[in-house]
């Protein structure tokens, strides 16, 4: 097993168009670079991707799923296993949670309207859910002091911070498989910045309420161990795999505190694990 060789998917068991004159759309940044420029290319390599991918009966609703977000020639097979369990699916919405690569900040960056470009075309932002996103991760008496949707509260760490989107690129390296396979979805882009108890607090409040919506999917996008020697990869990164499997969240936190597991969003890892763990779903790892 190689660092780009698991994805998670967790059950529970019991080219769209868009209007509006000043639209706020975050252009593609990594495009050319991490997946092909070319619609027709980009189209192909994503079916040719999912073609190879394995489809498994799932016994329950699909909850949420981690994939990687490298370079598609290192990772993009790797992510097809997970999305090509969305055949079939009727979600509505998909709210994608990354780390930040490029910006440091304290706090959790919400983007609110508009739209993501890809080449495949754009990808609407859920206003109604991105709201209901930032609002959900408040407890009572942050949502009593700030009531609306600000560009960025510094103070709170919650918001708009437009930078964290610019550049980032592990949101945008999934919305090309989301157009191919739900392509009337629109999305939610969450972007982490400092890896934070209080993160981990606000996260995990949000999750389990949207656990609750089945026509909500939720997407991690996150990493494992970089630049290690093959074995060494191998035994970090299934340190971490087995706790997600427990859904242990108290077993991945010490791992990664005493540097056995390696992930490059560990707030938000554990935040599912513990939404998860609340709902009684389970982890499969294929």
């Amino acid at each position: 097993m190689s660092a780009w060789s698991s994805w998670l998917c967790l059950m529970l068991m019991a080219g769209v168009s868009v209007t509006g004159t000043q639209m706020n759309i975050r252009k593609p940044a990594v495009s050319g670079m991490f997946y092909p420029s070319d619609p027709s290319e980009l189209r192909d390599r994503i079916r040719q991707f999912l073609e190879n991918a394995t489809y498994e009966e799932i016994q329950g609703r699909l909850l949420a799923f981690i994939v990687p977000h490298a370079g598609y020639d290192y990772s993009g097979q790797v992510a097809a296993h997970s999305f090509k369990q969305l055949k079939g699916s009727t979600f509505q919405s998909v709210v994608v949670i990354a780390p930040s690569h490029r910006v440091a900040f304290d706090g959790i960056s919400i983007y609110p309207s508009g739209a993501y470009e890809t080449p495949l075309g754009l990808l609407p932002i859920d206003v109604e859910l991105a709201q209901y996103v930032r609002e959900a991760m408040m407890d009572e008496f942050e949502r009593q002091r700030q009531k609306t949707f600000k560009t960025w509260d510094g103070k709170l760490g919650l918001g708009y911070y437009e930078s964290a989107h610019r550049q980032e690129h592990a949101i945008e390296v999934e919305l090309p498989f989301i157009q191919e396979l739900l392509p009337e979805a629109k999305i939610v882009p969450i972007i982490v910045g400092a890896q934070s108890s209080k993160t981990v607090e606000r996260l995990t409040r949000l999750l389990i309420k949207l656990m609750q919506r089945p026509e909500v999917l939720i997407l991690f996008s996150a990493d494992l161990s970089h630049y290690h020697p093959y074995d060494k990869a191998v035994r970090l990164d299934r340190a971490g795999l087995d706790a997600i499997e427990q859904l242990d969240a108290a077993d991945f936190l010490d791992k990664y505190n005493a540097r056995k597991t390696e992930w490059d969003c560990p707030a938000g890892i554990i935040a599912l694990l513990q939404a998860a763990d609340s709902l009684n779903a389970q982890a499969k790892l294929m």
